[in-house]
């Protein structure tokens, strides 16, 4: 591991919390590292295959504590910057660092506004916009997405190939247990054209034993936890049917033709603007779409090749994979000022 300046990467992941935050923190853990920076992470307990993550890359992890005791623990440990992939965060959260550390504090936002004192803000959506603010430095829109390696530099699919399995992912975590929903949506299709569907649950699924239950008795499902690659199981696949969160990135890069549901209300924007930009079908909340407007929507891309082929070129025009190696570099700056 490098002896260069530590970086704690502060986020969680749990039932509600969605894998997506810790990835996209992998992602540019990875780009700090290869600048080389020392990433540490702080998060609460983690299931074992995500803490097998960042064990198996070389980082060190701490659990961090209660929140109302965070404040005072972060800016006591040693380190150079501070990274935040939080919600829901007081103003004054970051005050003790602030004070004592006096050293830059990069916070990933979705939509919503940055802390006060906050030096360098990263809002990787599609279409992020924020108001400037005097001394701070705002790296906005998918220029600065954060794909991890297996994501960058890959040969595209080929979106006009037969359509044979259907990769599908509501969040790890599923809080919302759309998943048996949207199976069951898929059925008749996957049954009538002999498709595959391949559904992706984390280690925070409550649902995902009984959703490996149900794949026994369905020839058509697979039911992955946790793929080691979820690249190539992407890459496998031809069509996919997702969660409009950071995954949708991932498969722009991929170039997999995509329809996206929201299952939480920040999710909901970027929804929409994939569909603006021709990169993706929008098809509303996963709590309020009708099984039908799933089975329309699915049936008709699965026979226009040329929308599948216009879908995946919009979408890898929008990612270049250098995102998280821009944010890197920005934060490098900020620790040499």
């Amino acid at each position: 591991m490098s002896k260069g300046p530590r970086v704690l990467f502060r986020c969680d992941v749990d039932e509600v919390i969605g894998v997506g935050h810790l990835m996209r923190m992998i992602a540019l853990a990875d780009a700090c590292a290869e600048l080389g920076m020392r990433p540490i992470f702080a998060t609460p307990p983690l299931a074992a295959a995500d803490a097998h993550r960042l064990l198996s890359r070389g980082f060190e992890h701490r659990a961090a504590p209660p929140p109302e005791e965070q404040p005072r623990w972060l800016a006591q440990r040693s380190a150079k910057a501070l990274v935040v992939d939080l919600y829901d965060l007081g103003e004054r959260y970051l005050q003790p660092w602030q004070r004592q550390k006096q050293a830059p504090v990069l916070q990933l936002v979705d939509g919503f506004s940055p802390l006060p004192g906050v030096r360098l803000v990263l809002d990787q959506n599609l279409d992020a916009t924020l108001p400037p603010q005097e001394q701070r430095r705002d790296l906005l829109g998918l220029r600065y997405a954060l794909l991890r390696r297996e994501f960058c530099g890959q040969t595209p699919i080929d979106p006009e190939a037969p359509v044979e399995r259907i990769f599908v992912s509501l969040g790890g975590a599923d809080p919302g247990a759309h998943s048996r929903q949207f199976i069951g949506a898929l059925r008749a299709v996957a049954e009538a054209r002999t498709l595959t569907v391949v559904l992706v649950v984390g280690a925070n699924n409550p649902q995902r034993r009984a959703l490996k239950s149900l794949s026994r008795a369905r020839p058509w499902l697979e039911v992955h936890e946790n793929p080691p690659d979820i690249a190539a199981l992407m890459r496998s696949c031809q069509l996919a049917l997702c969660a409009a969160g950071s995954i949708t990135w991932e498969l722009f890069a991929i170039g997999l033709p995509r329809l996206l549901v929201s299952t939480a209300p920040n999710q909901r924007p970027l929804a929409a603007a994939a569909q603006r930009h021709g990169a993706g079908i929008d098809l509303g909340e996963a709590l309020t779409v009708q099984p039908a407007a799933i089975t329309a929507a699915l049936s008709q891309l699965l026979v226009a090749a040329d929308q599948r082929r216009d879908q995946a070129q919009s979408g890898r025009s929008l990612v270049d994979g250098e995102g998280a190696r821009r944010v890197a570099q920005a934060l490098m700056e900020e620790i040499n000022r």
